[in-house]
């Protein structure tokens, strides 16, 4: 699976962890760590990726102003073992749900 990883939360992730996993990680910190939530979610949907993230921001863009994504997946603000267990319990309940909405 394809995530990219939002700049509030680069780095509280187990990135290598789902890289070793065989997920294809970006971070945008990576390419810019002032990126605009907008232009997060218009990377994501180009390279059919899945968003790592702890901002509400992201559901008012997909929902309320109709942004087209890949799947919105918002951790909550807590240690890194809760969200590594989190992502563990997402992938194994709903990656071809995930994976259906990739390009």
């Amino acid at each position: 699976m394809k995530f990219l990883v939002d700049v509030c939360i680069g780095g509280k992730i187990p990135n290598k962890w789902l890289t070793d996993c065989g997920h294809d990680v970006v971070e945008a910190r990576a390419r810019d760590p002032h990126m605009p939530d907008e232009d997060i979610i218009d990377w994501a949907f180009k390279e059919g990726r899945v968003i790592l993230t702890v901002d509400k921001d992201f559901g008012e863009l997909a929902i309320l102003r109709g942004k087209k994504h890949c799947g919105l997946v918002r951790l909550p603000d807590a240690s890194l073992e809760l969200r590594k267990s989190l992502i563990e319990q997402l992938l194994q309940n709903y990656s071809t749900e995930l994976s259906s909405v990739s390009l």
